[in-house]
């Protein structure tokens, strides 16, 4: 959506926010198979997001006096949401003054949006802003990190999704098993498939930095980014039978304590029936558990080389 001056409810969104935050996710993946293949160590997230982050993409528009200054777009954003009419440094300086000039009798934008419950179309200026409002708080949520919450999904998958990216993890996957099992013509043939959902929850147990005295723009866009990718790996029923080993391999590679959370993954890990079938947590009980899809279906899916080697796995 764009902003112009004959459309002043609308909502700007710069497409480079967008391309920047899927460079990054795409950065963490890279590295995060990078590191499986290598044994390298693991990217923290402050090393696939700092241009982002520098850029202005991550920041939070509550905060106008951020360094460096927020897009346009979201100065344009808040401004027309009420931010400054709300604002009670601007109430004092500019509208009780003029309330008072007029002998208490003029009422601002905000206060009458106050005393009506519902805008109404004779205050447009009311109307507009809080129609604004109401489109910012549905896509960006009230913490307005530069990209809205709900294009977290989407740039998922445009990270992760894409068939270069599954060529390539998959390629390390089966590079990794020709190397530990004698595998048939058809396992040799089946190309692995991981969820998107599986490098949110790998992103969201990342170390923000190996320096950890980070300044506060640092801080507040990695608390961002750990926020959406904790909620889109949290979500039911999409670990399968790949995902879960593919975490399981994140885990053997665990000296690599200073850039990855071990220990949480340790938790997922013990609730995934791959790993763990006599689990009887169940589904609703825990984040941990609800992640992996029904243990028959996931029955259907565990291959022949797995079965027979699960000692050695």
């Amino acid at each position: 959506m764009t902003s112009s001056s004959k459309a002043p409810t609308s909502v700007e969104l710069d497409i480079d926010a967008i391309q920047s935050l899927v460079s990054g996710l795409r950065s963490y993946g890279n590295a995060i198979v990078a590191g499986l293949k290598n044994e390298d160590r693991f990217p923290t997230i402050l090393d696939s997001f700092r241009q982002a982050i520098d850029n202005g993409w991550t920041a939070t528009g509550n905060d106008l006096a951020m360094d460096p200054p927020l897009p346009n777009w979201q100065l344009y954003m808040w401004s027309q949401s009420g931010f400054y009419k709300s604002s009670s440094f601007f109430h004092s300086l500019f509208v009780a003054p003029i309330r008072d000039l007029f002998g208490g009798k003029w009422r601002s934008g905000v206060e009458a949006s106050e005393e009506v419950e519902t805008p109404s179309h004779d205050h447009p200026v009311t109307y507009r802003d809080k129609l604004v409002g109401q489109i910012r708080d549905l896509w960006w949520g009230r913490a307005s990190p530069s990209c809205p919450g709900k294009f977290w999904e989407m740039m998922g998958f445009m990270a992760w999704g894409s068939t270069e990216f599954q060529l390539s993890y998959a390629d390390t996957i089966r590079s990794l098993l020709r190397e530990r099992y004698i595998l048939s013509p058809d396992e040799r043939k089946e190309v692995p498939a991981l969820s998107p959902n599986t490098f949110w929850l790998l992103l969201s147990l990342a170390h923000a930095s190996l320096n950890p005295r980070l300044n506060h723009a640092h801080q507040q866009a990695v608390s961002k980014i750990r926020v959406a990718a904790r909620f889109q790996a949290q979500r039911q029923s999409w670990a399968g039978f790949w995902d879960q080993w593919f975490l399981g391999e994140i885990f053997k590679r665990r000296k690599d304590r200073k850039s990855f959370d071990f220990f949480a993954l340790n938790q997922y890990l013990f609730h995934l029936p791959l790993f763990n079938p006599n689990s009887s947590v169940a589904v609703a009980d825990s984040p941990e558990a609800s992640i992996s899809i029904p243990i028959n279906k996931l029955q259907e899916t565990v291959p022949l080389w797995y079965t027979k080697n699960i000692e050695n796995v």
